[in-house]
């Protein structure tokens, strides 16, 4: 008996082995065996039974072992690991891998069981079932119509129900006896929206996240295999639960980047999920209030069917919205540079009357960095091509990349000065300055560099629902999907800190995350109010979000992206060349453009290259890094131009490694 092995190894291909006769009753495709690889073993994957193999008898290896009593995956599943193996250009046993955990297979690690905390009363606020507005009517109508299984996006602005939406669809799909996924951007952050369906779905819900143990990953992946769990909410490793007759899948906040995963298997969970549900004839959801450009793209081409949500639930108004110029000099305090005597008013006012403010600022640290005022010195990461950010509690200098810290110098090491300041700030600086100002507030800080588990993050959203925190000050966490009834004020500190970074989403990604922030205001009975600080004030998106017209930013980016030939009007790729030689790594990159360019004209390729070019984080980890972005009109030429680098990569056998990115959301 011949099988066909996958290997979760950085190999193409994969491998015919025999099977002794003790193991062919035990063996069929799915399973997990242990191999001899090389000159040790390895796990692997049965992806196929051959009848025969083309290879020399006396070269085929026998399996080892069988590991699991029945398979983890179906032929249909496989179907789909092996397109997203040929789709992201990547080895298909690592791509079996990173969907399948580890403990489906391997004695799960001796960890105690965690007592599960119940969340409290407050944070279950709207589960019961609401009565439905006439939008969310027909966008239940529309989602289940079985008539039309093209991806639905649900487009609805903040607070108009969406959630709702999902679990009447679900509920339907619960008594046909389908199972569905539901994925987050960070299950971390949402366990409002897991508890709402824990309460809507008793019993029959389970969680996939990074947070749980060996023991609970092994629990849950059980629970959804035997189809005692039908619904299954997670991060963006979930689009693989093996979800029994699957129905439907929801992407909420679909245009999340944090869907894209950045290492190893890079693949977009959104696109997969269509992909994934396509094959399963299921539905799928994807819902926004922001949608990605290319989404809201595919609904005007008819790819994609459009339902609309565009007012809140209620009849609640959305919240009111002003834009305050930095540089005007009659809204400049003195001690305190990024905060206006609008703003200031605002938050005094607003805690006068017994409600909550959220102050949004993306920037993590005290400072951004630290200089000598004698000699324009900068400290910065010994690993990376960043600058270190300062921080006071506890007092040390740290890179957010690579997370090397240093302590803060008395002296500067190029002057011996002792003239060192601090430039720009950091959520930790806001913190402490809003204290200072309002002394009787109470302020909590919700940012990565508090919020550090998923514990941490239950404790504060509890904090925050219970009133017991005045004013909020975050980061783009406190942006994602959370619901604070007492929030009726949002500051912006900083409108335009990433409108002109040098990315051709840089637009859309400011447009997004204006709108859900300044969605977390008025979501309640109390009416909300936006105050957005700009140095741009009259900047096309920011005077968009100040007159809320959505469609009009949409056209005009398409328009944009249309005439430079982006996505989605073309299709990229990122190759991605790095070494710990700078010299060879810039040598290497340059040759294989070369090549790549010769090989597009005289294979007749039709892509085009921009680069090779250093990347704008020039050393990771200490890696010199180059890349080079691949751009074509459609799928099967970059397949080519990916293909082209490969062979030339495998012919040099340089020890430059060489990544690819299929549908780069970040060029960093």
């Amino acid at each position: 008996m011949i099988v066909d092995i996958a290997v979760p190894r950085p190999v193409e291909g994969s491998f015919h082995y025999d099977v002794p006769a003790e193991l062919v009753d035990k063996v069929k495709v799915g399973m997990v065996i242990e191999a001899p690889f090389g000159k040790s073993s390895t796990i692997g994957f049965v992806v196929g039974l051959p009848q025969s193999s083309s290879l020399d008898p006396s070269r085929i290896r026998s399996i080892s072992s069988v590991l699991t009593p029945e398979p983890l995956f179906d032929q249909t599943m496989l179907e789909f690991l092996t397109w997203v193996s040929q789709y992201y250009c990547h080895p298909l046993g690592e791509v079996i891998s990173a969907a399948i955990p580890k403990q489906s297979w391997e004695t799960a690690k001796k960890s105690p069981a965690r007592k599960k905390r119940e969340l409290p009363l407050e944070m279950l606020a709207g589960s019961a079932p609401e009565n439905l507005t006439d939008a969310q009517k027909e966008a239940v109508a529309k989602i289940l119509d079985p008539q039309d299984n093209r991806p639905v996006l649900l487009h609805g602005v903040t607070g108009s129900g969406k959630t709702e939406v999902y679990i009447r669809c679900l509920e339907s799909m619960m008594a046909e006896g389908k199972g569905a996924i539901v994925l987050v951007p960070e299950i971390s952050l949402t366990p409002l929206l897991l508890a709402r369906f824990s309460v809507r779905f008793p019993g029959i819900v389970a969680v996939w996240h990074s947070h749980l143990t060996p023991r609970e990953r092994r629990e849950e992946w059980e629970k959804v295999r035997s189809g005692q769990a039908r619904i299954v909410i997670g991060a963006r490793s979930a689009v693989f639960a093996p979800i029994n007759n699957l129905g439907c899948i929801v992407v909420d906040e679909e245009h999340e980047t944090s869907f894209k995963q950045e290492e190893d298997l890079r693949y977009h969970a959104r696109d997969m999920a269509i992909v994934r549900a396509n094959r399963s004839g299921a539905k799928v959801i994807l819902g926004s209030a922001t949608p990605s450009v290319e989404s809201y793209h595919n609904t005007t081409t008819g790819k994609f069917a459009y339902a609309r949500l565009a007012t809140r639930v209620q009849d609640r108004p959305m919240p009111k919205i002003a834009i305050i110029d930095l540089k005007d000099e009659e809204q400049k305090i003195s001690e305190v540079p990024w905060l206006s005597q609008t703003l200031d008013i605002a938050l005094r006012k607003t805690l006068a009357d017994g409600k909550q403010s959220i102050l949004y600022l993306n920037r993590l640290g005290f400072s951004h960095m630290l200089y000598c005022d004698d000699c324009g010195h900068t400290w910065r990461c010994n690993n990376c091509d960043i600058g270190l950010t300062y921080y006071r509690q506890p007092r040390v200098l740290r890179c957010h990349y690579c997370n090397m810290r240093r302590p803060v110098p008395d002296t500067c090491p190029e002057c011996k000065g002792h003239s060192i300041e601090t430039f720009g700030f950091g959520t930790e600086q806001v913190e402490k300055t809003i204290q200072e100002r309002f002394p009787t507030a109470r302020i909590a800080r919700m940012d990565r560099s508090v919020v550090k588990t998923k514990r941490d993050l239950e404790e504060l959203i509890e904090r925050i629902s219970r009133r017991d925190v005045d004013i909020v000050i975050g980061t783009q966490m406190i942006a994602k999907g959370h619901d604070f009834p007492g929030i009726t004020l949002v500051g912006i500190l900083t409108a335009d800190a990433n409108l002109n970074i040098p990315d051709f989403r840089a637009h859309e990604r400011t447009f997004q995350m204006l709108t859900q922030v300044s969605g977390r205001a008025g979501r309640a009975t109390d009416p909300g109010e936006v105050i957005i600080q700009s140095l741009q004030p009259n900047h096309p998106i920011i005077q968009t979000i100040l007159n809320q017209t959505t469609e009009t930013f949409f056209q005009t980016e398409l328009e944009s992206r249309r005439s430079h030939r982006f996505p989605p009007f073309s299709r990229l790729a990122l190759v991605r060349f790095q070494h710990k030689n700078a010299a060879r790594v810039s040598s290497f990159a340059q040759s294989c453009v070369r090549h790549l360019l010769n090989e597009f004209t005289r294979q007749g390729i039709q892509c085009s290259i921009l680069g090779p070019s250093e990347a704008p984080l020039a050393r990771l980890r200490n890696y010199y890094r180059w890349h080079c972005l691949v751009k074509s009109g459609g799928v099967a030429e970059l397949r080519k131009a990916i293909a082209v680098v490969n062979a030339y990569t495998q012919s040099q056998k340089s020890s430059v490694q060489v990544t690819y990115d299929i549908d780069p959301m970040n060029a960093m």
